[in-house]
């Protein structure tokens, strides 16, 4: 018997070399998860910035490569966490909606569902009420302030709001979410087969200097 290097191993012994790899594989599992964990939500982190929804409250994902995998990210949406970009491309429909949502009116998060791996948006709306029966209103009209609606009173931004269509508003976030869930996704399984993969395992035995025993059947230089 004789111990050898990797190189040696996958050059001169192919069967020991598949045999020691597949060995390998297996222990891998909880190297994998741990790597995961790290990684994921730096993952997540990278595709929301600049939608406004800002990382995460949580991060799950399930890839055995089956038709309930996927990722999912518990989030919320914030105006400061939106680029030039998507501000851009999100006030030509819904300017009114972008407006309410800076001014903390609209709030839109999502949560895990507990069917599958994916995520639920919802969203609530702080609608002005007009409290005409209080005692103590004193029938003073809100309004907004600052910036281009500076002075337009509230009720009638939200009627602008509505007639924009802010369920659809909350759908276009909804979907930059789930497109950077499903980008999350295709890394993590990116990741899985790095971390499974040959050239992890050479790697691996080079780093660490591993060598393995073989019958010392031929003399190897």
């Amino acid at each position: 018997m004789r111990e050898v290097d990797i190189d040696v191993l996958k050059e001169h012994y192919p069967e020991e070399y598949q045999s020691e790899y597949e060995r390998w594989a297996k222990g891998q599992s909880d190297v994998v998860d741990t790597i995961l964990h790290e990684v994921a939500p730096m993952y997540a982190d990278e595709q929301l910035e600049g939608t406004g929804w800002r990382y995460p409250c949580g991060i799950q994902w399930e890839a055995s490569c089956s038709q309930s995998d996927g990722v999912s990210i518990s989030s919320a949406v914030y105006f400061n966490e939106m680029n030039e970009a998507t501000l851009d491309e999100l006030r030509k429909d819904f300017p009114m909606c972008v407006a309410l949502l800076k001014r903390e009116y609209l709030h839109v998060w999502s949560d895990h569902s507990s069917r599958s791996v994916c995520s639920i948006v919802n969203w609530r709306f702080d609608d002005i009420q007009e409290n005409e029966d209080d005692e103590e209103w004193d029938g003073e009209v809100s309004r907004l302030s600052g910036g281009l609606y500076d002075g337009l009173p509230e009720s009638v931004a939200f009627q602008v709001a509505h007639a924009e269509g802010f369920y659809r508003f909350v759908d276009d976030l909804g979907d930059r979410l789930k497109d950077a869930e499903s980008k999350v996704y295709h890394t993590i399984l990116d990741e899985i087969e790095h971390q499974y993969s040959e050239e992890t395992f050479i790697e691996w035995a080079r780093d660490t200097g591993e060598t393995f025993e073989v019958e010392d059947e031929e003399a190897v230089s």
